[in-house]
């Protein structure tokens, strides 16, 4: 993201609130694009539901939209992660002539295996109308490719068109649902929702294609990625699963409904979980923005001085100069962070009230804001780790998450309602804890990670 971070961070030397504001947002819609869509149209959808349709064809869409949106990603975690570091070599070493192959080879994989999990899902198990389950399955796949155009978004320049095609998009699902759920209820729903899906898809691939050399070469020279990287590929599996994990158990509570279509689910859990996840992408704004960027340069001055065979010295300097980032960047984030979660607890009644928001939510939501808070914290720690290639250590701690977020979740659905959310908050601020030990044992020893750890001549 850090290619992206200073092509939006010239906003902010306009010296005016409207630059900060286009470049929050850009980064914001561009970074975070396919959630905010989402939770954006299905708060735009609840709100308007009386003009539409009824509670309980919402109430289904609404639940396959949690599910595809959820286990996409989870399925699709190995393929991205593996596909984000193919790409970033391929940069690295100018060889971007090999990117439209990427794209297609990893876009094959993809969907040729994610087909096999969505149709036996929506045709053996789910008991839906055929309209529906033909519907759900391609809202499903659109996820999936939106995901991975997502990935190739990042070292593209042109910020401006990608905020206007999910800005498009949005506003594309939410009239073409509203407009076709009055006369086919969940099918139209879905019908329309898909419709905006596919508009910014097809967009985004017009952008790549337009971006990148259009040669077919080495469609399939990532699949070695998976054995080299084997660690990236489990790791981008796990801390999915881990973010979901908490909701899935969830489908468990007492609270929980199964529709006719025995499909499961906690609304008041899932959209308070939803709603309290938008406090964070501030912070993932200014991350990008400032804090990724400002450690995107040091980084790259002491690897440069280090192929320039620089003396100790320099070498020492950057060193510090890395840790004086990071260690300011955490500050800045901190303080923002902070002060948005604590206005969205405090303000949390004023909020859902004016949501229309089932006031049961509350506590979920303030826990959910607090589990947030920490969690995107702990994430920021993970993508310094992974710079330093510490890839052990950062599955390890993807492996905290998830085990503790299953494991403090269970324990919250023993205590009652009013510890919904106390699980998934307690396993963030548990596993931020571990990156931090982890981060700061890293900050002193660089030099050591990058001459012994990393080089690849003490390895063999």
């Amino acid at each position: 993201m850090a290619g992206l971070g200073f092509a939006l961070r010239k906003l902010l030397h306009r010296d005016d609130l409207g630059g900060a504001a286009a470049g929050c947002l850009r980064c914001a819609m561009v970074s975070s694009g396919p959630w905010l869509l989402t939770v954006l149209c299905l708060a735009g959808l609840g709100a308007l539901r009386a003009h539409s349709v009824s509670r309980d064809e919402l109430t289904v869409f609404q639940i396959i939209v949690y599910y595809n949106f959820s286990f996409s990603l989870v399925v699709s975690g190995p393929v991205l992660a593996i596909a984000t570091r193919h790409l970033s070599d391929l940069v690295f070493t100018r060889r971007t002539d090999e990117a439209m192959g990427l794209l297609l080879g990893s876009l094959l994989l993809l969907l040729g295996s994610q087909v096999l999990i969505v149709v036996p899902f929506y045709f053996g198990f789910a008991e839906l109308a055929t309209p529906i389950r033909v519907l759900a399955c391609v809202n499903f796949l659109l996820v999936s490719a939106i995901w991975l155009a997502h990935v190739f978004l990042v070292t593209l320049h042109n910020d401006r068109s990608v905020t206007a095609t999910f800005a498009a998009g949005l506003g594309v699902a939410l009239a073409a649902a509203l407009a076709l759920g009055r006369f086919h209820a969940t099918a139209g729903l879905l019908a329309g929702f898909d419709l905006g899906l596919a508009l910014i898809l097809y967009a985004l691939l017009a952008r790549i294609v337009a971006d990148y050399p259009r040669r077919d070469t080495g469609r399939w020279a990532f699949l070695a990625c998976f054995r080299r990287h084997w660690r990236l590929a489990a790791g981008g599996l796990v801390y999915n699963a881990a973010i979901w994990v908490d909701k899935w158990l969830m489908w468990t509570a007492p609270e929980a409904v199964q529709q006719p279509c025995r499909l499961v689910s906690c609304l008041h859990y899932d959209s308070a979980m939803f709603l309290a996840y938008l406090t964070i992408v501030p912070s993932i704004a200014l991350f990008v923005l400032s804090v990724e960027t400002d450690f995107y340069e040091v980084y790259l001055r002491y690897l440069r001085d280090i192929r320039e065979h620089a003396p100790w010295s320099a070498i020492a300097v950057n060193t510090r100069r890395i840790g004086e980032v990071l260690l300011a960047g955490a500050g800045r984030i901190l303080l923002w962070q902070g002060l948005v979660s604590s206005l969205a607890i405090l303000l949390a009644p004023r909020l859902l009230d004016l949501l229309g928001i089932a006031f049961v939510e509350l506590g979920i939501f303030r826990l959910g804001v607090l589990g947030a808070f920490f969690h995107a914290l702990f994430m920021f720690l993970l993508i310094v780790l992974s710079y330093f290639e510490l890839h052990r250590e950062t599955l390890a701690l993807q492996l905290l998450f998830l085990a503790s977020n299953a494991a403090l979740t269970l324990w919250s659905l023993g205590q009652g309602v009013a510890w919904y959310g106390a699980g998934y908050a307690l396993a963030s601020v548990l596993s931020f804890a571990a990156a931090g030990l982890v981060t700061f044992r890293l900050l002193p020893n660089v030099p050591y990670e990058t001459f012994v750890r990393r080089n690849a001549a003490l390895q063999r």
